[in-house]
This record gives structure tokens, sequence and C-alpha cells, in this order.
């Protein structure tokens, strides 16, 4: 009996440190029983339902939160890790975007060093693989 009552204790309470923005909600357990690194280097792209659950996770969080901005800053990793692999400029393009979004959330939240430097990280690592990618146009999709 006691063990039911920590137990839902234990989801109420992981339930309400996400909705206040002070963890990101974890992603499915079959998604964490895969190893994905996320190293925009490597040349092996990140799978794109993981980014899409991703996406859906962070749409829950608060959008004033740390936990917004690290989330905005990983899928910003994920998009140029993809944009890298794929050669593809769109991709690219988007995680620009997130480190923009990213930016913003920073001027008005107050977030920790290491939240800080991974978006610093994110920005320097987008300005040193600009040169290497190209717009896919049309022509590229007919084989």
């Amino acid at each position: 009996m006691s063990a039911a009552i920590l137990g839902v204790g234990l989801v109420l309470l992981n339930r309400y440190l996400i909705s206040h923005g002070v963890r990101i909600p974890v992603l499915r357990r079959r998604t964490l029983e895969k190893e994905v690194f996320i190293v925009p280097g490597s040349g092996r792209p990140v799978d794109e339902e993981l980014i899409r659950r991703h996406e859906d996770t962070l749409r829950f969080t608060d959008e004033n939160s740390e936990g917004y901005v690290a989330g905005l800053a990983m899928l910003g990793f994920m998009y140029l890790q993809n944009a890298i692999a794929y050669g593809n400029k769109d991709l690219y393009l988007r995680a620009r975007d997130y480190l923009d979004r990213a930016r913003d959330v920073m001027r008005s939240v107050n977030v920790s060093d290491e939240v800080r430097m991974l978006v610093e990280r994110l920005g320097r690592e987008i300005e040193k693989n600009k040169a290497g990618l190209r717009k896919v146009d049309s022509a590229d999709l007919i084989c």
C-alpha cells in the first residue's frame, strides 16, 4: 500500500517539476534504449523520429524556463548534425532558427552557465559549418 502511495507521489512530483520548467520531460523509454550521440562533425544523422519526439516534448515545457532553452539548443544541435550529414542547407537554417530562439529566450530567462555555454557552443558550431552546406534544389531530389 505504501509503495503505491510513494509511486503516485513521485509521478505527481515529476509532473509538477516538468510543468514549472525545473525538469525537461524524459523521452519514452524505447527511445532512451538507443545510444544517440549528438556530435555535428560525426557525419551520422540523428533519427527524424527522435527529433520529432523532442520537438513534441518541448511544446509542453514552460517557455520561460532554463529547460526550454536547453531543449532549443539540443534541437539546434540535432538539426545541425543532420544538415552536415546530408549536406542540406535547409536543415542548417532550421538549426540556426533554434539558436536564434534560444538566444531570444535567454534574454528574458536567467539560465545557468552550463546552458549558456551550450547555446554559445551551438553558435560556434553553426558558424564553423556555414560554408560547407548548400541549398537543396528540386533537381537534387530527382534521380
